[in-house]
């Protein structure tokens, strides 16, 4: 990720100042191709090469390299961030995150994946979530009195209790899944600095 960051920024600032390849390259006193090949990212420059960049240039490209990676830092945490609007309102947690990455998305370039991961956790939430009152909760109490049922057979008891849907059991469902839902936003959010793994699971993967 860094050494495409640098390859960007390099023609970046190259275009900036309107010099051509040629020119850079006389300027900084490294050859045409091994300019050529640091803008496609082909191999990792040297730092001797990185330092005549950044003397053609006049800029301490590394300086703004780092300042690059902490702004796209902090607006990928702000996106992971954003999915907490699910808090409002169920199906903003997939559609706030989304709508940043389309209007942001030349900041997140190498994070494709991770948003997509995101977006489809949130999707597969909403669906849980929703059916949570008219599938979760009454498949959970057939298979609870199924096996009541077979235990009383296995005894042979005659029944004493069966689980009946009162209407509200969908509440403490809802609440655990409330709960994960924030830990999951937090905790990837928190893996950015760590530059650890970033899990949204379980999921469908409906955006690809």
């Amino acid at each position: 990720m860094i050494h495409h960051m640098l390859s960007q920024k390099i023609k970046e600032l190259r275009t900036q100042k309107n010099l051509s390849q040629e020119k850079l390259s006389e300027l900084s006193g490294i050859s045409l191709r091994t300019l050529q090949r640091i803008e496609k990212n082909e191999g990792t420059p040297t730092a001797d090469s990185i330092s005549k960049l950044s003397l053609a240039l006049q800029q301490n490209i590394t300086g703004l390299l780092e300042k690059d990676v902490e702004h796209k830092k902090q607006q990928l945490k702000i996106l992971f961030l954003s999915a907490l609007s699910f808090l409002i309102f169920p199906l903003l947690g997939a559609i706030v995150p989304s709508i940043i990455w389309v209007w942001k998305k030349e900041l997140f370039p190498e994070s494709g994946d991770s948003i997509k991961s995101l977006i489809n956790f949130q999707i597969t939430w909403n669906i849980v979530f929703f059916l949570t009152p008219f599938f979760i909760i009454p498949t959970i109490y057939f298979l609870l009195n199924m096996i009541l049922t077979l235990i009383y057979t296995i005894l042979s008891y005659n029944p004493i209790y069966y689980f009946t849907n009162s209407g509200d059991g969908h509440y403490f469902v809802w609440a655990i899944l409330y709960i994960f839902n924030v830990y999951v936003i937090i905790k990837n959010t928190w893996f950015i600095d760590q530059k650890s793994k970033i899990t949204f699971s379980p999921k469908i993967q409906i955006i690809k």
